[in-house]
């Protein structure tokens, strides 16, 4: 009673202000709520984009529903069929890319991502550098990719060898010999390819790195896909690298 007549005594004057001030209220809640919730998808492991067939396993070996915008937990793999292509936006700055017939598991703790191609082959595009307190790193079978804003294509040639193609930006490098345990650092720029060569018959030299300048007529099919989806990130590369954003659209 005494809420409701206090409005009633209110002059006009009054209650506009106090209208104002209680939708005020009521929109810095909604605004509050909403910057919540995008923090939180910004954060978050989600699947962008599906092609073909399409798996997610979880960390059990069980299965998910392959629905835009499902979240990844930490642990879980995904698989691309014959016919597949599969995009993750790992945040709103870091989307990985699986071409077909691949596989990858994620791994997130806290500020620290891991993704490990088991099978295939995968282009990640880092649109923002990295925080000092974040890491994000690309793991083959024998070789680590450390990311800090760059583009580039993970993938093992016709020999099974690890191997990355740099398309902006520098990535260091790190390759060690489950054989000999030597371990090797090299830095690859954008417009560099960097495969990795490992020798069972000597511990010195038991790691080797082949780093070769990349031309557009170079660069393989998958990438020159992703380029050219993607003008902001064609723009970028082409600035980067001196590329010919022509000659790239026409290859």
């Amino acid at each position: 009673m005494g809420f409701s007549f206090n409005i009633r005594k209110m002059t006009l004057g009054m209650k506009i202000i106090y209208s104002v001030v209680a939708v005020g209220i009521v929109a810095a809640i909604v605004i509050a709520i909403v910057m919540s919730r995008n923090g939180y998808l910004a954060n978050t492991m989600r699947l962008l984009r599906v092609e073909g067939s399409v798996n997610i396993e979880n960390v059990d070996g069980g299965t998910k529903p392959v629905i835009d915008n499902i979240r990844f937990q930490s642990g879980d793999a995904l698989n691309t069929g014959a016919d597949g292509l599969a995009s993750v936006g790992l945040d709103d700055s870091k989307i990985v890319t699986l071409q077909n017939d691949s596989r990858a598991e994620f791994t997130k703790s806290g500020k620290r991502l891991e993704l490990k191609l088991t099978k295939g082959a995968l282009f990640f595009n880092v649109t923002e550098k990295l925080s000092d307190d974040e890491t994000f790193e690309i793991k083959t079978s024998t070789m680590t990719a450390g990311i800090r804003g760059t583009s580039g294509y993970v993938y093992y040639d016709d020999e099974g060898r690890d191997s990355l193609v740099i398309t902006d930006g520098v990535v260091i490098v790190t390759a060690i010999n489950p054989e000999t345990g030597e371990r090797k650092y090299a830095e690859v720029r954008g417009g560099q390819s960097i495969t990795v060569y490992l020798y069972s018959d000597r511990t010195k030299d038991s790691v080797e790195f082949s780093i070769t300048d990349v031309k557009e007529n170079d660069l393989p099919e998958f990438p020159l896909q992703m380029l050219s989806e993607n003008e902001e990130l064609l723009n970028r590369v082409c600035e980067f690298t001196g590329w010919d954003k022509d000659t790239l659209k026409t290859v």
